[in-house]
């Protein structure tokens, strides 16, 4: 015999009825999954700004050189 009546509705007679299966806790987090394959490289981006100079290198100490001849 099956019941009449919609989806959610109680029996009038609810000591003829019980309970046949709940909803269960939720389980334990599963393991972490292997790593995926890395993905292609994006696009170049385009060139930045010129940064500021640096300071002035030290004067050098070299030896003078010889002198010409004379024109």
């Amino acid at each position: 015999m099956f019941a009449t009546g919609a989806s959610g509705t109680l029996p009038s007679d609810t000591t003829k009825w019980e309970v046949l299966a709940s909803k269960g806790n939720t389980g334990a987090t599963g393991p972490t999954g292997p790593t995926g394959e890395a993905g292609a490289d994006g696009v170049l981006g385009g060139t930045g700004d010129t940064g500021p100079s640096g300071p002035t290198g030290a004067t050098g100490t070299g030896t003078t050189g010889d002198t010409g001849a004379s024109g």
